[in-house]
């Protein structure tokens, strides 16, 4: 909270943020949209709701939680998934995800689209993530500027994406380790989306950009950063300053 307090910006984007995190920020005096970012099971089997939250200086004008559909979150039965699944504590996949889409205005008054997203780690493949992303985008009203933000998992580096074939995918999803980057930023161009923040390390394992700040393509990006206090996270927050 002391972080958020005294932090200086615009518009702020958080996932994975627990009911008792988003009941303080709610008394924040801020503008704030919220939407599901999944419902978690732990080891008793409890379900635990987190949160997409989107936090604005100016006026959020309307917010939409999309749901993502049920159907694509499957476990699947191979022992390597399960050995996987039981390391790391996944005791469910991923249950309830939406994705978040605030409309804000602009110190000018004009509108802003902003996404909160968080693509799926747990039991997922780089197919699921990018049809995650391709699902959202279709949300878009062309004739307003986008801004998405958000942990997109783009895995990268063979030692991590060794954990898409655990998770249920193929050899290749882990031997071609590059070849999610290179899909992902395919859709960006088709989108008309620049990643300022391409080739910084926003995670310590991943050793890699996981967390990402996309606005179009034709701002002007002022200036871009990897923030060194990663209180509350293991992912190191990131900002992005640009005319929009």
């Amino acid at each position: 909270m002391a972080f958020t307090q005294d932090l200086d910006f615009d518009v702020l984007a958080l996932q994975e943020v627990p009911s008792w995190l988003l009941e303080k920020l709610s008394e924040l005096p801020f503008h704030l949209a919220q939407s599901i970012d999944t419902i978690k099971t732990d080891s008793t089997g409890k379900e635990i709701s987190m949160y997409l939250v989107v936090i604005s200086r100016t006026p959020i004008r309307t917010s939409q939680s999309i749901p993502l559909p049920s159907e694509w979150y499957t476990k699947s039965t191979a022992l390597r998934v399960r050995i996987t699944g039981r390391m790391l504590s996944w005791h469910a996949p991923s249950k309830g995800k939406t994705a978040l889409l605030a409309v804000l205005q602009n110190n000018q008054g004009e509108e802003i689209q902003v996404f909160c997203t968080h693509l799926t780690l747990m039991y997922a493949t780089p197919a699921l993530r990018l049809k995650e992303f391709d699902y959202m985008m279709q949300y878009v009203k062309k004739e307003i500027p986008l801004v998405v933000c958000g942990d997109l998992n783009t895995l990268e580096l063979p030692h991590i994406t060794l954990l898409n074939w655990l998770a249920g995918g193929t050899v290749s999803d882990w031997l071609f380790f590059k070849r999610e980057r290179r899909m992902l930023m395919k859709r960006l161009q088709r989108y008309g989306l620049q990643n300022p923040l391409r080739g910084r390390i926003t995670h310590p394992i991943a050793f890699s950009q996981i967390d990402h700040i996309l606005i179009p393509s034709s701002c002007r990006v002022a200036q871009f950063k990897v923030l060194k206090d990663t209180r509350g996270s293991d992912h190191a927050p990131v900002m992005v300053e640009a005319d929009l």
